[in-house]
């Protein structure tokens, strides 16, 4: 009896623990259940019918635009900022985007070009540019690190509302030397994109970390106008060579293959010298084309050429005249240029300063406040391509 009693005791301790578990489980079970949310059904419909009428507002956008993106798999935004500089043009006034270049890779924060170039033109005037620039390379090859400390005061201009332009010009693959290293040492630009080259892993490598800081860029929503390897109608960057546009349609090729669906692509030519149409990529690759004038009397000698392509049309890059630029030209000039000559150029990207002779910065030269109030001018504080985007949908 005392042994059978012992094991009745041990089974009804058992059965009790199991009851005891089983409860405890349906209880944190019944917790879960109750702490979800419960969406109701007609909620659940107005956010898909929501989601559903931005999918179609932007579709119907993509469809009535006069500027198409080269990259069919561009997000929207590429669309509407493409289709805000195109429609400047028709306005009567408010057609030009403002522009100041701040420095290559992380010198906007290292060398404080921010400060020197940008904030002080908004701490004389009230207003910002419209545009900031960057290069990604020419001074130096810049770790993925830095790229990512300079895309910081981009993301903070395109935050409040301007826009971004970045060049690469690239320092020469072949020898490891600078941009204006014109040795190829035997080999070709096609060497750059035949895999079967040594020259393609290590030019590809260095494509990857571009493409990452502009993957960052992308996450963070900003548009690039990406003006790569600028300047190849010209004879002192080692990329000015016959086979320039293969090197331009792989490098649009494998973006593309990465994902990166953020760019407005720009091809631009130096001014004062011919264009060489051999080194244009084709129509289906190219966005915008630019030229980038150096005078005093702001001419730009290829606007007429480029004009045949019936693409929007900038002055990517402009300063005055090269070592005679010691900080006392008139601004106006470079409006009243555009205003009078070239109507249809819709930025301008003034350069930076970089000597004694070639102070060519909006803050370094005469009749600030004027240019940045002139009827045409755009600040950021005026970009509306938002506004303009949603209005033509209509």
């Amino acid at each position: 009896m005392k042994k059978g009693g012992v094991s009745l005791k041990i089974k009804r301790v058992i059965l009790a623990s199991l009851i005891l578990i089983m409860m405890i489980s349906l209880f944190l079970s019944g917790c879960s259940i109750f702490s979800k949310k419960s969406v109701p059904a007609e909620e659940q419909a107005a956010d898909k019918g929501e989601a559903e009428e931005k999918i179609n507002e932007d579709e119907i956008f993509k469809q009535n635009c006069k500027y198409k993106p080269v990259n069919e798999n561009s997000n929207i935004d590429v669309w509407r900022v493409m289709n805000y500089l195109g429609s400047l043009t028709e306005r009567e006034d408010k057609r030009v985007v403002s522009g100041q270049f701040c420095g290559h890779g992380n010198e906007i924060i290292t060398n404080k070009e921010w400060d020197k170039f940008f904030e002080s033109v908004y701490l004389k005037t009230g207003k910002y540019p419209g545009m900031i620039s960057i290069d990604y390379e020419y001074s130096k090859i810049f770790t993925l690190e830095e790229l990512l400390e300079g895309n910081k005061k981009l993301i903070e201009h395109w935050e409040n509302g301007g826009l971004v332009s970045i060049n690469y010009t690239a320092r020469n693959p072949f020898t490891g030397g600078s941009t204006r290293d014109m040795s190829l040492r035997g080999s070709t630009l096609k060497d750059l994109v035949n895999p079967e080259s040594e020259h393609y892993n290590k030019w590809h490598e260095r494509l990857d970390v571009i493409a990452k800081a502009l993957k960052d860029l992308q996450d963070k929503g900003v548009v690039v106008l990406w003006r790569p390897m600028q300047e190849m109608n010209g004879t002192w960057f080692w990329y000015s060579k016959d086979e320039y546009a293969d090197v331009w349609i792989d490098m649009f090729n494998y973006f593309k293959k990465l994902e990166i669906n953020n760019l407005i692509w720009v091809w631009s030519v130096a001014d004062g010298r011919k264009v060489i149409w051999e080194r244009y990529p084709g129509d289906e690759y190219v966005d915008i084309v630019g030229t980038n004038p150096y005078s005093d009397g702001v001419f730009m000698d290829n606007y007429n050429e480029l004009l045949k392509k019936n693409k929007i049309i900038a002055a990517t890059e402009l300063g005055f005249s090269h070592d005679n630029a010691r900080g006392n030209k008139d601004l106006m000039k470079i409006i009243n240029s555009i205003r009078n000559r070239y109507p249809l150029c819709v930025w301008h990207m003034n350069w930076h300063t970089w000597s004694p002779n070639n102070r060519h910065a909006l803050i370094d030269n005469d009749n600030l406040e004027s240019f940045m109030n002139d009827p045409w001018i755009i600040t950021r504080e005026e970009i509306n391509w938002r506004g303009e985007s949603k209005k033509e949908t209509k």
